[in-house]
């Protein structure tokens, strides 16, 4: 049961892959490889630092708890930041503009 757990867990995690390819298309066509550069360097610093953290959490406070807090709370800042940064339809709009 668990390993059909862990199965659906990461088929379902990495169900959103293809997006970013396409998001970086979309935003920025004409350098959409280096976007996709910059954001895999990004997600590679992220999975380096992510356990560090989280055994720093622990150590400091002793439980899982706190890590999962903090993980919830930067989560919920990202997402944030799409909203108040991504706006794909103003961004086109100002590119046929500038045509």
């Amino acid at each position: 049961m668990a390993i059909a757990g862990i199965t659906v867990a990461v088929a379902a995690s990495m169900g959103a892959n293809a997006a970013y390819s396409v998001v970086n298309v979309d935003i920025v066509p004409k350098r959409a490889a280096t976007a996709l550069g910059i954001m895999e360097f990004a997600f590679a610093i992220a999975g380096f630092l992510a356990p560090a953290i989280t055994g720093w959490v622990l150590n400091l406070r002793g439980s899982f708890f706190d890590s999962f807090l903090l993980m919830t709370g930067l989560a919920l800042s990202s997402v944030l930041v799409v909203l108040l940064f991504h706006h794909p339809d103003r961004d086109r709009e100002g590119a046929i503009a500038r045509r």
